[in-house]
């Protein structure tokens, strides 16, 4: 692995990490707007699988930033 290889993953993490973030705030937006019940159980399940898969990728980008030495 190149030194720059790093980099670019955490790049293509970071990138990653903002459009879950962007889909997890029209998501919100939807769950206010949700009619039912049901679709907004529905929506909080998904956000919080959003929540839980951002919590897993900002901790790959801590740990592949730490191991090629960047803490941007």
């Amino acid at each position: 692995m190149t030194h720059l290889e790093p980099e670019r993953l955490a790049l293509k993490l970071q990138e990653l990490i903002d459009r879950r973030a962007a889909l997890h705030k029209v998501l919100q937006g939807g769950l206010r707007a949700a009619m039912t019940e049901t679709e907004r159980a529905d929506i909080e399940q998904v956000l919080e699988h959003i929540a839980a898969e951002m919590a897993g990728l900002e901790q790959q980008l801590e740990d592949l930033r730490r191991r090629s030495g960047s803490n941007r």
